[in-house]
């Protein structure tokens, strides 16, 4: 199975991609939404149909969801947006598992309008759990978990 993990933060990627390996996932990553998005699937559009349809590149979806739009060293770099938010709907396009992995708390003031929406499109989010607003340690295990057991084999 090839999961994709999208993080900014590249202790917590390396703690993500330790994990997953162990998991037995194959491993695909990016540090910004607009990398991670395109690298979730293939999108074609059909002049003749007007249509898109969006090919699978991976099995599933985790990512973080404050993170740039553009990588770090890109002057438009913000890590304050909730860019991974558009990372999960091209998941969700793609018909793919897709699960938020977050520092933050799901009741948060930044958090809880993500959470809601997920509930309604079946994107998982996994929290720190507890008041904190975003830097508590990531659950990358739980994460993987929930998306693991969405992939259909």
């Amino acid at each position: 199975m090839k999961i994709l993990i999208v993080e900014d933060n590249i202790a917590e990627l390396a703690r993500a991609v330790k994990i997953a390996t162990e998991m037995g996932f194959e491993v695909v990553t990016a540090t910004d939404a607009s990398v991670g998005s395109k690298m979730v699937c293939k999108d074609v559009w059909n002049q003749t149909t007007n249509e898109t349809t969006y090919t699978p590149l991976v099995d599933g979806v985790v990512t973080d969801i404050f993170m740039p739009y553009f990588e770090k060293e890109d002057w438009r770099h913000n890590s304050d947006s909730p860019c991974g938010v558009m990372v999960a709907m091209a998941a969700k396009a793609a018909g793919l598992p897709c699960c938020f992995c977050t520092g933050g708390y799901h009741h948060g003031a930044k958090f809880q309008w993500i959470q809601t929406m997920g509930r309604y499109i079946n994107i998982g989010m996994v929290d720190s759990g507890s008041g904190e607003e975003m830097d508590a340690p990531k659950k990358w295990k739980e994460a993987l978990e929930n998306v693991k057991s969405s992939i259909i084999c």
